[in-house]
C-alpha cells in the first residue's frame, strides 16, 4: 500500500485545529468545565488530543481498507499505527496515575465497592448508548438475525466490554464501533482486581518499602512472565503502573522544576514522538517507556508550552470519553453509507475530510457529555452518597481506557 502521507499529515494538522476551534466554540456557546478542585488541566487536555489521535488512527485504517488496496488492520506505518495504539497506552497510564491514590490508602470494603459503583455510572450509560447506535446502523443495512442467541449474549458482551461477538447477527458489527471496547476490558479488570491487590499489597508493606516498589515490581514481574508466557494481557499491567510511578514522580520537586522547563518539555517531546514514529507494535515493548516518561513528564507540570492548558482542550478533554466512543460510527456512516459520495473524490484528497469529521465528532460527543455522560456521573455520586461517605471525587476522575 502506498499511503498519501503528505495529505494526510495535512488532514491530521487541520484536524486538530479543527478540533480546538470546536471546543472554542462549544465554551462560548456555555458547555460546562470541570471545577479545577481535585483535577488536573494538563491531564484533561491531553485526554482530548488522545482520542482525536484514536480517531485519526482508524481514519486512516478506513482509508486504507477502502481505497488503498488493504484490509481493516494495523497501518504499515509506524507513526500511523501508534498514534492510536500509543494513545490508548497513555489513557491506561492515566487511569494508574488517577488511582494510585486509592491504592495508596489501603483496601477498604466501601471505599472500594464504592468506587465501582461510580464507575459503573461513570463509563457504563455511554457505552450502552454507542452499542444502541451500532444496534440502530446494523438495523439500517437490513444484514441482520434478530434472535435469542444473536441479541441477549452480544448485547451482555459488548455492555460490558466483554468482547465484541456478531451483533445481532450482523458478521462484522464491531467494525461499526472501530473495535474500541476492547480497552474497558482492561479498563474494568484494573478496577475490580489490580486495584483491590494493589491497596492489599500497600497495607502489607506500609513503612516497609517505598512507594515506588509496588508499581516497579508490577512492570519487572509482567516483563519476567511475559518472556515465560506467550499472554497478551502482559502487555497492560506495566502501562499502569507507569502511571503510578508518575503520581509517584510528582512528589519530587526536582522532577516538577525540570518538567516545566523549556528543556524537560523538548525531551519529553522527544521521547513521545520517538515512540510514536520507532516503536514495531503498539504494546509491550521498550518503547512503552518513553511513553511513560512522556506523561510523567506531562504529571509533574509539562503542559507542552502551554497548550495542553487551553481551556478549548481542556473541553474536548470532557469529551474525550465519547470521543474515544463514537468516532467509529461517524467514519463508519462517512465511509459505508457515504461511500458513493467518496467515489467523487481521489484518495490523496480524502485526508482533508479529517477537519469536518473532527467537528462533527466533537459536536455529537459534547451532546452526549450533556445528555448521558455528566448525569450519569452524577446519578453514581448521589447513589455512592446514600451508603456511603466515600469522596465523591471518587467517580469524577475520569480515564478512557
Amino acid at each position: 500500500m502506498v499511503y498519501p502521507l503528505g495529505m494526510i499529515g495535512i488532514g491530521i494538522g487541520l484536524a486538530y485545529l479543527a478540533a480546538f476551534a470546536a471546543g472554542g466554540l462549544l465554551l462560548r456557546c456555555g458547555f460546562p468545565l470541570p471545577s479545577s478542585s481535585g483535577r488536573i488541566g494538563r491531564i484533561d487536555g491531553l485526554r482530548g488530543l488522545l482520542a482525536l489521535s484514536v480517531m485519526m488512527h482508524h481514519f486512516v485504517i478506513w482509508m486504507q481498507a477502502t481505497r488503498l488496496g488493504g484490509s481493516w488492520e494495523r497501518p504499515t506505518v509506524l507513526f500511523l499505527e501508534n498514534l492510536g495504539g500509543g494513545s490508548v497506552s497513555i489513557f491506561f497510564m492515566i487511569t494508574g496515575f488517577l488511582f494510585h491514590r486509592v491504592a495508596l490508602e489501603g483496601f477498604h470494603v466501601s471505599r472500594m465497592a464504592a468506587l465501582w459503583v461510580g464507575r459503573f455510572f461513570r463509563l457504563t450509560p455511554m457505552v450502552a448508548a454507542s452499542v444502541v447506535a451500532t444496534c440502530l446502523i446494523i438495523l439500517w443495512t437490513q444484514d441482520y438475525s434478530i434472535r435469542p442467541e444473536t441479541v441477549f449474549t452480544p448485547l451482555f458482551s459488548w455492555v460490558a466490554a466483554l468482547g465484541q461477538p456478531p451483533l445481532l447477527g450482523h458478521a462484522d458489527s464491531g467494525r461499526i464501533d472501530a473495535y474500541v471496547l476492547w480497552s474497558l476490558k482492561y479498563e474494568w479488570a484494573f478496577y475490580l482486581f489490580g486495584l483491590p491487590l494493589m491497596a492489599i499489597a500497600y497495607d502489607l508493606l506500609r513503612g516497609k518499602a517505598p512507594n515506588a516498589t509496588l508499581p516497579l515490581a508490577l512492570i519487572f514481574g509482567s516483563l519476567a512472565m511475559a518472556r515465560l508466557a506467550a499472554l497478551d494481557w502482559l502487555a497492560f499491567p506495566p502501562l499502569f503502573a507507569m502511571g503510578m510511578l508518575a503520581s509517584e514522580a510528582t512528589k519530587l520537586e526536582k522532577a516538577r522544576i525540570w518538567s516545566s522547563s523549556r528543556g524537560g518539555m523538548l525531551a519529553a517531546s522527544a521521547c513521545l514522538l520517538a515512540a510514536l514514529a520507532c516503536a514495531p507494535k503498539p504494546y509491550g515493548t521498550p518503547w512503552d517507556f518513553l511513553l511513560g516518561l512522556f506523561f510523567a513528564s506531562v504529571a509533574c507540570g509539562n503542559d507542552v508550552f502551554g497548550i495542553l492548558r487551553r481551556r478549548a482542550l481542556l473541553a474536548l478533554g470532557e469529551c474525550s470519553y465519547g470521543i474515544y466512543l463514537f468516532h467509529g460510527v461517524i467514519l463508519f456512516v462517512l465511509f459505508d453509507f457515504g461511500a458513493p459520495a467518496l467515489a467523487a473524490l481521489d484518495t490523496a484528497s480524502l485526508p482533508l475530510l479529517l477537519p469536518l469529521v473532527a467537528i462533527v465528532v466533537v459536536a455529537l460527543t459534547a451532546a452526549t457529555f450533556i445528555v448521558i455522560e455528566k448525569p450519569g456521573v452524577a446519578f453514581g455520586r448521589a447513589i455512592i452518597a446514600s451508603f456511603s461517605s466515600a469522596t465523591p471525587a471518587m467517580s469524577e476522575d475520569k480515564a478512557i481506557g
